[in-house]
């Protein structure tokens, strides 16, 4: 929105965002957009104007205490923005009510339930890609349809309206944003197509994320669907153990992988293994446990089917499944 505006923003953001061509914008005016993260609460050294609030949830606990820890934190930063600032907040997640009580600042709440900054009249297209009208305090704003799908993605856009908005970017800019704006690397991103199987990455790699990817997936359409996931961490494989064995009950194959250490040591604390036989013993998905891309992507060749979907998954290595598959379909 704001690279359709007239502000020359500089940009900071955490993904590949090909609009920029990297992660990384130096422009020419005041406005500085940042994509700040929670973890061992770094984000409390971002102070912001604006700050855009998406979803809350437990998370990095190898860090956290637990979830309180997490929501009293970010309660924390909203005492950083000055109180001439505004604070965009996603009203249908439910701690935002306790985050926000008690601030200072203007106070923008958007959602899909609820919000000052409302979606309705919502429909998708084949591919799940959302158009809606956005109203502000019952008062029409703007029609918006987005190139980017899931219902994930609209609140994200109203996030970025509450924000635009905040910044006093025009609505024809806002507009014009929304409805250009393809996407982020990884971000549920289509990588190819290729014998009429359709291949996604997504770096969801917590359960509320895998399920914002799933719940994307279902409004497309589709024969089966299979997703690659890794595991991203010991101490969050093991502290969302629960949580990760019951994420993929719609899912009609899963590929299982190595766990993802990142910056961890294994100290044998959980493996791959464990959660595949935890899935398992639900029985309500076809999962295997694979130790090599190489056989994960043979697997696949073994399963697929006309208009299937495959899903990359997670903050590691799992895309590797996905460029070795695109070679043997491809070829086959």
């Amino acid at each position: 929105i704001a690279m359709n505006s007239t502000m020359d923003p500089t940009i900071l953001v955490g993904g590949e965002l090909p609009l920029i061509n990297g992660n990384f914008r130096i422009g020419n005016s005041d406005l500085f957009i940042t994509e700040a993260c929670e973890y061992k609460g770094s984000f409390l050294k971002f102070p912001a104007q604006t700050a855009l609030i998406l979803n809350v949830e437990a998370d990095h606990l190898d860090y956290y205490r637990d979830l309180q820890h997490v929501l009293d934190t970010f309660k924390s930063y909203i005492t950083l923005v000055p109180k001439d600032g505004t604070v965009v907040a996603n009203a249908d997640d439910p701690h935002m009510d306790y985050i926000l009580e008690g601030a200072e600042p203007r106070v923008i709440t958007f959602g899909i339930k609820k919000g000052d900054l409302r979606a309705k009249d919502i429909s998708y297209d084949a591919k799940g890609r959302g158009s809606f009208k956005a109203y502000l305090d019952n008062e029409f704003l703007v029609d918006v349809t987005l190139s980017v799908p899931g219902e994930f993605n609209i609140l994200n856009a109203l996030g970025a309206i509450g924000a635009s908005l905040a910044a006093g970017i025009p609505l024809e800019s806002i507009r014009k944003g929304l409805d250009t704006f393809s996407g982020v690397n990884k971000r549920f991103q289509l990588l190819f197509t290729e014998k009429e199987i359709t291949v996604i990455d997504d770096y969801a790699h917590h359960p509320g994320e895998i399920k914002a990817s799933l719940d994307t997936a279902e409004r497309m359409d589709f024969n089966h669907l299979h997703v690659v996931f890794q595991p991203h961490t010991y101490t969050r494989t093991k502290s969302l153990f629960g949580e990760f064995a019951e994420s993929f009950d719609r899912v009609d194959n899963l590929v299982l992988l190595d766990i993802y250490a990142a910056r961890e040591p294994d100290t044998g604390l959980v493996t791959s293994e464990e959660l595949g036989d935890a899935i398992r013993e639900r029985n309500t998905v076809n999962v295997v446990n694979m130790h090599t891309f190489e056989d994960a992507a043979d697997y696949l060749m073994g399963v697929l089917e006309p208009n299937d979907i495959v899903i990359t998954m997670g903050a590691g290595e799992s895309v590797r499944v996905a460029e070795l598959l695109k070679n043997r379909l491809k070829q086959a």
